[in-house]
């Protein structure tokens, strides 16, 4: 090997290891999903037919870890060929050396009903149950607690990952009430295998949903889930008392309007209850939570988050390392700083949404030094200005946004609560004794306190609150974020100076989202060279043009657009290129550019738009071009 050869293999080795982890290619091309989607769309019949000693050869090398990443989607219909096939001798289909793990159990229809689905069939839970160490059971229905106990406690003993999603239960007799909540401890059997739990109830006041509650508030208080499961909270988490991971969706649902004498999160806080009664007399081990995901534990946006849920929260004492919630609209500022507090020395990964009703809070993170933290998403009115990242000097990821559907889903809950925060002069009062663990906020006899009374008077918002924008660039220039690796952010229309303050304080940057001037852009591209994904949102839509033509725009003539690891590239403007030459010139000689997002302009000849369609075909990258009719 020449001296040259080993200098650029070298080189190449660089830059590979800079690619982050996930972008990186697959290193056996026969493994690459993408590679034979894309063969086999395009690859004419009588080629297929010599491929097929290809196709075993691919089967052999990719079974393995296919069965152990793949999630299998199990319905009624296709149950008998599973049964059938698993029982065939010498195994042909691979069941016993390589076994699926991931298992999602559905019902065919998109609402639970009296059908009988997969959780009925005994045959199939018998042969595949032992295999599972993921299952997903979503729209089934459960005929009663018999087959509900079963199938999680005694035909999958070797689940890791539960969940149960928007399922229909039969519900519970009022003469089993009792048996559901009061039982012998010593007689569960411990699942030690499962470590996460995943529960997304119905909501009863839906179209979806099926009948309500029996037996009334006294039985619901004492069993808690017999309008949805069979079994009791105390029931279910009895068994699984090594519990790692709790994610909740749906289990406080909020009345038809908004109402203050139905407090916020009185599920959740018997949840938090129940755990705390199981961990009396237990190992220290058992019932320690390191994740905790209740932003929609409640379906609609919250209004305030409770104060005794975070007494039970300080009681519990989970040594949380992930965190997400819903912070709430009119939540006092000391309520929020004292949560946290609570986990400052534990949180790796925080994710905090909030409704877009109320301005941000004033000093968050209120000077509570958050220096283990890794992962931060905000979503929501929650910080006013960047300058909370002092007390965050460990970040690797940061997320800003407005609102996330995805994550919260508001649309209807915000109206509902901003009905609420409308109304004027509203009273309300909070008890804060840490005697009364199940007070929420009112005395034991249903009544206001008047230990503290607050008056609420609606205070506008500007839902375009940029946090570049308010942040003071001179205070800001003083902090150093060297791990941060990942910024997206929805503000727009970033200038050159604020781009400038971001390079200084974020200067390893290889993933960013963000909204420039059409100056700016020079900026990310001198400073940010490690970029491995970029999603621009550029003022003029022909920027891209200009950078790569070194045309002028407010900008130097000399060609900016010079990103050498970029593998993503996503434009949300329309009309990202305009120019043939700025598809030979610009973003063909980009040498890792493997995904492209956009949109081409008229000017773009047919000829070039399908020489780039070529080099970034789907599902990798989405690129469209108006077309022209003529009448």
């Amino acid at each position: 090997m020449t001296g040259l050869e080993t200098v650029k293999k070298r080189e190449k080795e660089e830059v590979t290891k800079e690619v982050p982890g996930w972008l990186e290619p697959e290193r056996n091309p026969l493994l690459n999903s993408v590679v034979l989607q894309v063969f086999f769309e395009h690859a004419p019949v009588d080629i297929l037919k010599n491929c097929r000693e290809v196709c075993k050869e691919w089967w052999k090398l990719s079974l393995g870890r296919f069965r152990e990443t793949h999630k299998i989607v199990m319905k009624k219909k296709r149950i008998d060929k599973y049964v059938e096939w698993v029982d065939l001798p010498n195994d042909p289909y691979g069941f016993e050396k390589h076994p699926f793990s991931k298992y999602k159990v559905e019902k065919d229809t998109h609402r639970p009903g009296f059908k009988r689905g997969v959780v009925t069939i005994q045959e199939f839970w018998t042969k595949f149950g032992g295999r599972m160490k993921q299952l997903e059971i979503k729209r089934e229905w459960f005929d009663g607690s018999e087959t509900f106990r079963r199938i999680l406690f005694e035909l999958t003993p070797n689940l890791e990952v539960l969940s149960l999603c928007e399922n229909g239960y039969e519900h519970c007799l009022d003469d089993e009430i009792h048996n559901e909540f009061f039982f012998n401890l010593g007689n569960v059997l411990p699942r030690p295998n499962l470590k996460s739990l995943k529960v997304t109830l119905l909501d009863g006041h839906s179209e979806t949903g099926l009948a309500g509650p029996v037996g009334g508030r006294e039985a619901r208080d004492a069993i808690s889930l017999e309008e949805y499961l069979p079994l009791s909270w105390m029931r279910v988490l009895a068994h699984f008392p090594f519990l790692k991971e709790l994610l909740l969706e749906q289990v406080d649902l909020d009345p038809l309007e908004v109402n203050y004498d139905s407090p916020e999160y009185e599920e959740l806080n018997i949840i938090l209850f129940m755990i705390r009664h199981l961990k009396v007399d237990r190992p220290a081990t058992h019932f320690v939570l390191e994740r905790l995901n209740i932003l929609n534990a409640q379906k609609e946006a919250l209004y305030e988050f409770p104060w005794n849920t975070l007494l039970k929260l300080e009681r519990l004492g989970f040594p949380l390392t992930s965190l997400v919630f819903d912070v709430g609209v009119i939540t006092d500022e000391q309520l929020f700083q004292d949560l946290l507090q609570l986990y400052a020395a534990t949180l790796r990964n925080l994710t905090i949404a909030r409704a877009p009703l109320a301005p941000p809070f004033t000093t968050f993170p209120f000077e509570v030094s958050l220096e283990f933290m890794s992962e931060l998403r905000l979503y929501g009115p929650i910080a006013p200005n960047m300058l909370f990242l002092k007390y965050t000097p460990n970040l690797k990821l940061l997320h800003l946004m407005k609102f996330d559907a995805a994550k919260k889903p508001y649309g209807i809950a915000s109206r509902k609560v901003s009905e609420a925060s409308d109304s004027e002069n509203e009273e309300r009062a909070r008890d804060t004794n840490d005697d009364d663990e199940e007070n929420s906020g009112y005395d034991g006899d249903g009544e206001e306190s008047d230990t503290q009374e607050v008056e609420q008077t609606p205070v506008p918002f500007n839902c375009l609150h940029h946090h570049l924008t308010n942040t003071n660039l001179a205070e800001f220039g003083q902090i150093l974020l060297p791990k941060l690796e990942e910024f997206v952010t929805d503000d727009e229309g970033c200038t050159t100076e604020q781009l400038g303050a971001l390079t200084r304080v974020m200067p390893n940057l290889k993933r960013l989202g963000i909204g420039v001037k059409t100056e700016a852009f020079r900026v990310i591209c001198e400073n940010w060279t490690n970029l491995a994904w970029l999603e621009i949102r550029i003022e003029k839509t022909n920027l891209l043009d200009a950078a790569i033509l070194g045309l002028s725009f407010g900008m130097s003539k000399q060609p900016v657009f010079c990103l050498p690891h970029l593998q993503y590239l996503r434009h949300l403007k329309i009309d990202m290129i305009h120019t043939d030459a700025a598809i030979y010139n610009g973003i063909f000689k980009l040498p890792h550019l493997t995904s492209l997002e956009g949109n081409c302009a008229f000017s773009v000849s047919e000829a070039a738009f399908g020489d780039l369609v070529s080099k970034f075909p789907l599902p990798l990258s989405t690129i469209s071009r108006p077309s022209i009719t003529f009448n």
